[in-house]
């Protein structure tokens, strides 16, 4: 025992065992820094090396140095500084800054789903920011952050550009400002900033980048003194003639934005994305996204495609033959598909096909062994038995996510209630069971989210298992399927998928009453199992911030 409590890596590896619990994972990291001495710096460094938020930091300093207020004009919680701070008051900041690797966006978001508990005096929801008065104090007082990898910043009213950049950071998210001026300005310091930059995402309005050439020069500019950078992902920005022919020679592996494919197509010249290996692709023509293919062979390991009308069945079958024979079989590990709905006045969907989507036509894909994520984000159905889930899980064992229609769509034609408002005139003669779902979850153990139409029921002898059958999924996308006995699904679930967190069925329009009627009573038993919660992480970063004034204080014992 004492061999090992002097081993650090020994250490380190249960401290990042101990983290993955997602409920109570913080609470424990906090109490094993308090156990003895050894376990300390690897339990603080595992503890701190992801954060929500620079707001929640702040907190470190004295209770009568801050305050946070509530803008109700945008709805925002502002922090600010209420007197000047002492270097000493800064302590506590400095004994946990070099500890965070990771800093997340300045909002609770749905990708991002930290929360805090409204009784430590603050707003648990919302778009949260600093006063540019708050940020220069600790600037004067030189704080830093000097192994911070990865930032993620929403823009700021008072501090549009993302504070306290480190040479050490590789991976940059950002808000973009408002100012195209401003813009520019950052886009020239950022090499001297941050000259180990590998990656680099662009979010919120883009339209004024889109327009602004010299924005987008800047940019190019950027890139070509940040050897380093290799991902680049702004997914309205539509990238002008000069830019686009920039990056379609240019050594980019990643890169996800607006334009059409047509427009990389019309690029001509030796060198066309050498060394692309994730690519975003919009296109009305599915013929066009497979010339794009052909131009780099074996080289994408992922692919994202939107198209704003539904293809057919055989316009699918021929694009995902197309993938088969461009993409590297050992090395393709993700496939993204979508299809934009049209919605009318009254949010009723305008353009659900009546398309459905056999087996055999995903079964193109089964050459990717190691595919981790299939998601088809599309308003068909698919004609799909508990046999067919057996095909597809010994295809791809690898599996994180696997999603089968859109969640609005999903399992509509099951759905024989009179009070249905569309007309489906395709009704499948496959059905995937409970039984299916169990082969799915068993065959591919890294399942994290699972999105298909089921009929949820006791049949074929289905009973609640006595231990669980997959520990890994926490998501699960059910649409309208059919539920027969909601408290006998709810405790299969329960059973079955322990960490199981959230539950997608139905639509936000409440079209198809009874089946979401069935999971709505599904979720609430859920609920009473203590199974789904609204705030996951809740509990666990709250506790974070109780005890981390007394983490500092305390002595630790031997």
């Amino acid at each position: 025992m004492q061999s090992a409590i002097e081993n650090t890596d020994v250490l380190i590896l249960i401290c990042e065992y101990v983290a993955t619990d997602r409920l109570y994972g913080a609470s424990d990291l906090a109490a094993l820094a308090r156990t003895c001495k050894a376990l300390t710096e690897p339990a603080l460094n595992c503890l701190w090396r992801v954060m929500p938020s620079y707001f929640l930091f702040f907190y470190l300093l004295p209770e009568d140095a801050i305050e946070p207020s509530h803008d109700l004009t945008d709805d925002s919680h502002i922090l600010r500084m209420k007197r000047r701070t002492t270097s000493e008051e800064w302590d506590r900041f400095r004994f946990y800054a070099h500890r965070i690797r990771v800093f997340l966006r300045n909002t609770f978001s749905p990708k991002y789903p930290f929360d805090i508990n409204p009784s430590y005096n603050m707003y648990p929801v919302g778009f949260i920011d600093i006063r540019m008065d708050t940020l220069n104090e600790a600037k004067r007082h030189g704080i830093t952050f000097p192994n911070l990898g990865e930032l993620d910043w929403a823009m700021s009213k008072f501090a549009p550009e993302p504070p306290f950049l480190s040479s050490s950071l590789t991976k940059l998210g950002m808000c973009i400002p408002d100012d195209m001026v401003n813009m520019q300005a950052f886009l020239r310091s950022l090499p001297e900033n941050c000259p180990k930059l590998r990656s680099l995402e662009l979010f919120g309005d883009l339209e004024a980048l889109s327009a602004s050439s010299n924005t987008q020069r800047a940019l190019v500019q950027a890139f070509e003194k940040l050897h380093d950078l290799h991902e680049f992902e702004a997914k309205t920005l539509v990238l002008d003639e000069a830019t686009l022919v920039y990056f379609v020679c240019s050594p980019i592996q990643k890169l996800v934005v607006k334009n059409d494919v047509h427009d990389f197509l019309r690029v001509t010249g030796p060198h066309f994305f050498p060394n692309l290996r994730h690519f975003c692709a919009a296109s009305s023509d599915l013929k066009e996204i497979a010339r794009f293919l052909h131009r780099i062979p074996n080289q994408l390991h992922s692919l994202e495609v939107y198209k704003d009308q539904p293809p057919k069945e055989a316009e699918i079958a021929y694009f995902f033959q197309e993938i088969n024979r461009t993409c590297p079989h050992e090395k393709f590990t993700s496939l993204f598909f979508s299809v934009l709905l049209n919605f009318d006045v009254d949010l009723h969907i305008t353009n659900v096909p009546n398309y459905v989507i056999e087996a055999p036509t995903l079964l193109h894909l089964g050459c990717f062994k190691n595919l981790e994520n299939l998601t088809m984000h599309v308003p068909y159905y698919f004609n799909l038995d508990n046999v067919d889930i057996v095909d597809f899980a010994s295809s791809w064992p690898r599996l994180r996510r696997f999603i089968l229609g859109r969640v609005e769509c999903m399992g509509l034609d099951m759905d024989e209630s009179p009070d249905t408002e569309y007309s489906v005139a395709i009704r499948r003669d496959k059905r995937v069971t409970l039984e299916g779902l169990i082969t799915l979850a068993k065959s591919c153990p890294h399942l994290q989210c699972a999105g298909l139409a089921i009929v949820a029921s006791r049949g074929g002898g289905i009973e609640v298992p006595d231990e669980p059958i997959n520990t890994e999924l926490e998501e699960l996308v059910v649409g309208s399927s059919v539920v027969q006995d909601p408290h006998f699904v709810a405790q299969f679930l329960s059973e079955a998928f322990p960490n199981l967190r959230k539950l997608y069925y139905g639509n936000a329009w409440q079209t198809f009453a009874k089946s979401n009627m069935e999971w709505q009573a599904v979720e609430k038993k859920l609920v009473r199992m203590n199974q789904i919660r609204d705030l996951v992480i809740c509990p666990a970063l709250y506790d974070k911030w109780s005890s981390m004034r007394s983490l500092y204080d305390k002595a630790v014992p031997c």
